[in-house]
């Protein structure tokens, strides 16, 4: 058995804080920041507060994120190059709400690359942050032992202002 605990914590820089997890009456409601979500058709808006990420699994794993003035357009699957083999887009396949709660809702997004390897996107979204977590699993369903991936390359086209500093692209070998 196992238990997964989602909380907000104001602990002060460099302090120090014990939480207990006990059984009893249930917790009034939480009040502060929460995720707000909207589903309209196979589109997911996930709002924090201070983001608001559009999802629609329509070529893109992240359609736009917006911050105030700041904002991200269409962060694409990444590009998987294997070697000897051509090239080519992924092919999407849903979009899927896998937690959702007021201090952090996961979207589920699939896909499969013609080479013979899938994905799977989480984007993961906290009440009142300024960031999102996009966790991308990449599985070889190849027939043969071995397949040389030489790229798997995640480009975000756009100068962040207002968000965490991340390179403009970044490779992973």
């Amino acid at each position: 058995r196992w238990l997964f605990v989602d909380f907000l914590a104001d602990v002060p820089a460099g302090g120090i804080a014990t939480y207990h997890l006990r059984d009893g009456k249930p917790a009034r409601a939480a009040t502060g920041p929460r995720v707000r979500l909207e589903t309209a058709g196979a589109t997911r808006t996930l709002d924090t507060g201070s983001l608001r990420v559009v999802v629609s699994g329509s070529g893109a794993l992240i359609d736009e994120i917006t911050s105030g003035p700041s904002s991200v357009r269409a962060i694409a699957a990444p590009r998987l190059v294997v070697e000897g083999q051509k090239s080519e887009e992924p092919v999407h396949g849903d979009v899927e709400v896998e937690t959702e709660g007021p201090i952090r809702t996961e979207l589920l997004l699939t896909g499969r690359y013609a080479q013979g390897f899938v994905y799977e996107a989480r984007v993961a979204a906290f009440a009142g942050q300024p960031f999102v977590r996009l966790q991308i699993t990449l599985t070889s369903m190849v027939d043969r032992s071995f397949a040389p991936v030489r790229r798997f390359g995640l480009f975000v086209p756009t100068t962040i202002a207002t968000f965490y500093t991340v390179p403009a692209a970044s490779d992973i070998r």
